[in-house]
């Protein structure tokens, strides 16, 4: 395990050696890892950007970044992530909204787990690392759904819609069937094995969004540096719309 992270960690420099372009977002602090996901989406010139499970605003602050003068929608139901993000992530047109997405309104249990990143409308299944993750703690949220939210706000131009919810990705897609018309790309995480109990997998997933007008258009790895030659439990997927491959 440690050897992977020094090894990653000496990639990463050696990476970014080799591609100086990222010395200036790494100045202007960035994480680079999410920065390299996300870099490849600039000519889509989004107006509009969704970051459905925002933890600490690494991803909000990237697209930010990338795309400045879009309107960001950032949320997160959990009260200590909202915190962090509003004391390290600050500019104009930042809409920070402290919920779940789901495909229900109102209340919802929300499993924390020591590691905060696992944390999830769904339980950790027994498959999952438990000294990494600890137990699942019980707290309550409040929810919304993509159609609900989005309902009286005008969206116009190039819409990017991102979700990374620990396995409930299924439930912010059904929540939201009107407002994937307006959906230009989507990058979701996508599970090929059960971490979560009724936890969706990459191919629901697929299904759902096939039948929305939208193709696979491949993954992104996350930020590993160091090569690791094993099949993914997930991956960051990647689908377009058919409207914008077509132009």
């Amino acid at each position: 395990m440690f050897s992977d992270f020094f090894n990653n960690l000496l990639f990463f420099f050696l990476y970014v050696i080799i591609n100086p372009r990222l010395i200036k977002p790494l100045i202007n602090g960035l994480y680079l890892p999410v920065y390299v996901q996300f870099e490849w989406l600039k000519k889509y010139n989004f107006s509009t950007i969704i970051d459905v499970g925002a933890y600490h605003g690494h991803v909000t602050k990237v697209l930010h970044y990338l795309f400045p003068t879009a309107r960001i929608y950032a949320f997160e139901p959990l009260e200590e992530n909202i915190r962090y993000i509003k004391s390290h992530v600050r500019f104009n047109g930042l809409h920070l909204e402290k919920f779940a997405l789901s495909s229900t309104l109102g209340k919802k249990i929300f499993y924390k787990t020591e590691y905060l990143p696992a944390s999830s409308l769904l339980k950790l299944s027994n498959s999952i690392d438990n000294q990494t993750t600890s137990e699942n703690i019980k707290t309550i949220v409040n929810s919304t759904t993509l159609d609900a939210y989005f309902k009286n706000i005008n969206l116009k131009g190039n819409v990017l819609l991102k979700s990374d919810v620990q396995g409930a990705e299924d439930q912010v897609l059904r929540g939201g069937s009107a407002f994937l018309k307006k959906v230009s790309v989507i990058h979701i995480e996508t599970s090929f094995k059960k971490l979560y109990l009724g936890s969706c997998s990459f191919s629901q997933i697929y299904n759902i969004l096939s039948k929305k007008g939208f193709e696979y258009c491949g993954s992104v790895p996350d930020g590993e540096f160091y090569p690791i030659f094993n099949p993914n439990e997930a991956s960051n997927s990647i689908f377009i719309s058919k409207d914008i491959r077509q132009q």
